[in-house]
Protein backbone atom coordinates (compact mmCIF):
# COMPACT_ATOMS: atom_id res chain seq x y z
CA UNK A 1 0.00 0.00 0.00
CA UNK A 2 1.35 3.26 -1.32
CA UNK A 3 1.55 5.99 2.26
CA UNK A 4 -0.26 9.00 1.23
CA UNK A 5 1.58 12.09 0.27
CA UNK A 6 1.82 15.08 2.63
CA UNK A 7 0.14 17.43 -0.01
CA UNK A 8 -3.21 14.94 -0.25
CA UNK A 9 -3.58 15.26 3.52
CA UNK A 10 -3.23 19.22 3.40
CA UNK A 11 -5.77 19.23 0.96
CA UNK A 12 -8.47 17.16 2.80
CA UNK A 13 -7.59 19.02 5.92
CA UNK A 14 -7.99 22.72 4.07
CA UNK A 15 -11.18 20.58 2.38
CA UNK A 16 -12.52 19.55 5.94
CA UNK A 17 -11.69 23.69 7.64
CA UNK A 18 -14.02 24.75 4.86
CA UNK A 19 -16.79 22.17 5.48
CA UNK A 20 -16.27 22.88 9.25
CA UNK A 21 -16.54 26.91 8.84
CA UNK A 22 -19.48 26.08 6.41
CA UNK A 23 -21.42 24.37 9.24
CA UNK A 24 -20.00 26.60 11.94
CA UNK A 25 -21.74 29.76 9.95
CA UNK A 26 -25.50 27.86 9.19
CA UNK A 27 -25.42 26.92 12.52
CA UNK A 28 -24.92 30.61 13.64
CA UNK A 29 -27.42 31.58 10.60
CA UNK A 30 -29.77 28.84 12.06
CA UNK A 31 -29.96 30.04 15.30
CA UNK A 32 -30.84 33.70 14.13
CA UNK A 33 -33.55 32.15 12.23
CA UNK A 34 -35.34 30.12 14.88
CA UNK A 35 -35.22 33.05 17.05
CA UNK A 36 -36.51 35.02 14.67
CA UNK A 37 -39.95 32.69 13.87
CA UNK A 38 -40.41 32.30 17.40
CA UNK A 39 -40.50 35.97 18.07
CA UNK A 40 -42.44 36.91 14.81
CA UNK A 41 -44.52 33.59 15.59
CA UNK A 42 -45.69 36.00 19.22
CA UNK A 43 -46.27 38.84 17.34
CA UNK A 44 -48.69 37.58 14.89
CA UNK A 45 -50.53 36.06 17.54
CA UNK A 46 -50.75 39.67 18.96
CA UNK A 47 -51.57 41.31 15.83
CA UNK A 48 -54.23 38.33 14.97
CA UNK A 49 -55.72 39.16 18.94
CA UNK A 50 -55.82 42.82 17.89
CA UNK A 51 -57.14 42.38 14.60
CA UNK A 52 -60.15 39.59 16.36
CA UNK A 53 -61.15 42.38 18.91
CA UNK A 54 -61.29 45.17 16.02
CA UNK A 55 -63.69 42.87 14.09
CA UNK A 56 -65.96 42.50 16.64
CA UNK A 57 -65.58 46.56 17.60
CA UNK A 58 -66.62 46.78 14.02
CA UNK A 59 -69.36 44.60 14.44
CA UNK A 60 -70.95 46.67 17.23
CA UNK A 61 -70.68 50.12 15.86
CA UNK A 62 -72.66 48.50 12.72
CA UNK A 63 -75.14 47.17 15.09
CA UNK A 64 -75.44 51.07 16.79
CA UNK A 65 -75.33 52.61 13.36
CA UNK A 66 -78.18 50.10 12.31
CA UNK A 67 -80.01 50.97 15.57
CA UNK A 68 -79.29 54.66 15.15
CA UNK A 69 -80.63 54.74 11.16
CA UNK A 70 -83.88 53.06 12.47
CA UNK A 71 -84.76 55.35 15.32
CA UNK A 72 -83.69 58.17 12.89
CA UNK A 73 -81.53 59.81 14.52
CA UNK A 74 -79.76 63.27 13.87
CA UNK A 75 -76.34 62.79 15.04
CA UNK A 76 -74.66 59.20 15.17
CA UNK A 77 -71.64 60.57 16.00
CA UNK A 78 -72.36 62.15 19.14
CA UNK A 79 -73.89 59.09 20.71
CA UNK A 80 -71.24 58.38 23.66
CA UNK A 81 -71.27 54.46 22.76
CA UNK A 82 -70.35 54.96 18.79
CA UNK A 83 -67.72 58.18 20.39
CA UNK A 84 -66.12 55.05 22.95
CA UNK A 85 -66.10 52.06 20.15
CA UNK A 86 -64.87 54.73 17.04
CA UNK A 87 -62.38 55.19 20.08
CA UNK A 88 -61.72 51.96 20.51
CA UNK A 89 -61.14 50.82 16.76
CA UNK A 90 -58.84 53.66 16.78
CA UNK A 91 -56.98 52.35 19.33
CA UNK A 92 -56.50 48.92 18.21
CA UNK A 93 -55.85 50.00 14.42
CA UNK A 94 -52.91 52.10 16.24
CA UNK A 95 -51.76 48.98 18.33
CA UNK A 96 -51.88 46.53 15.13
CA UNK A 97 -50.07 49.32 12.92
CA UNK A 98 -47.07 49.20 16.43
CA UNK A 99 -46.83 45.35 15.67
CA UNK A 100 -46.47 45.30 11.85
CA UNK A 101 -43.29 48.24 12.43
CA UNK A 102 -42.03 46.05 15.25
CA UNK A 103 -41.97 42.81 12.90
CA UNK A 104 -40.20 44.39 9.75
CA UNK A 105 -38.06 46.18 12.84
CA UNK A 106 -37.33 42.69 14.09
CA UNK A 107 -36.89 41.20 10.72
CA UNK A 108 -34.22 43.73 9.58
CA UNK A 109 -32.43 43.15 12.56
CA UNK A 110 -32.28 39.64 12.04
CA UNK A 111 -31.21 39.93 8.47
CA UNK A 112 -28.70 42.32 9.57
CA UNK A 113 -27.27 39.82 12.23
CA UNK A 114 -27.29 37.49 8.85
CA UNK A 115 -25.19 39.50 6.84
CA UNK A 116 -22.91 39.70 9.68
CA UNK A 117 -22.32 36.09 10.51
CA UNK A 118 -22.21 35.83 6.11
CA UNK A 119 -19.38 39.12 6.58
CA UNK A 120 -17.14 37.57 9.33
CA UNK A 121 -16.90 33.63 7.93
CA UNK A 122 -15.98 35.60 4.24
CA UNK A 123 -12.96 37.51 6.03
Amino acid sequence: MKPIGEKVIQSIKGWMKKAADYTREEGHVLSIRAKEAGKLTALSAKKHKLYREYQEVCAQLGQQMVGFSKARKSSLYEEPKVKELTEKAEHLQKEMKKIEEEIELFKKECDDKISKVHQREAA
